[in-house]
């Protein structure tokens, strides 16, 4: 009874509902945008640590499609939507060696910051030193040491989640 099917359903849900709403507030609020994305994927990492990997996966999928058709920036969704599959990513990338774990973790992370560029550069405005090789290779390396930082941090609050929240499973 553990890890019953209605406790993954309820866990999904509040995970979807806590995904939404901070997706919601980066799209209404001006600032903070950044941190609002970075409060979804820990929302987004509730059902992977309470309930199962099917449990993440719908409540991935529901919250991506919910995104698009709820907020008012679909770019916003589409970040998500990209962003959001990180704690599968995270979960499973961290059942290997150290070294094997970073090179899955920055693969996924480069490919998908390779994306948004190509994605993106056409819808926002990028100063032309951005738009230079060296300014993208400059942008690639900041972005690489916030996303070390922000998995050290993500680490953190699934020890805390694991151990407060979920440890009389």
């Amino acid at each position: 009874m553990k890890n019953s099917f209605s406790r993954r359903v309820v866990l999904g849900g509040i995970s979807t509902a806590l995904i939404m709403l901070s997706l919601y507030g980066g799209t209404i609020i001006r600032t903070n945008k950044f941190a609002f994305m970075v409060l979804a994927t820990f929302g987004a990492a509730l059902p992977y640590i309470g309930g199962n990997i099917s449990t993440g996966v719908l409540s991935y999928i529901s919250s991506a499609i919910l995104g698009w058709l709820i907020l008012p920036n679909k770019l916003y969704a589409v970040v998500y939507a990209l962003f959001g599959v990180y704690p599968l990513i995270k979960l499973k990338s961290e059942k290997f060696k150290v070294v094997f774990e970073f090179l899955l973790k920055y693969l996924w992370f480069n490919i998908t910051l390779i994306v948004y560029y190509l994605f993106f550069k056409n819808f926002i405005y990028l100063n032309s030193f951005f738009l230079s090789t060296q300014g993208t290779i400059i942008l690639m390396i900041v972005a690489e040491g916030l996303f070390f930082v922000y998995d050290l941090i993500f680490t953190k609050f699934i020890m805390f989640i694991q151990d407060r929240v979920f440890r009389n499973r």
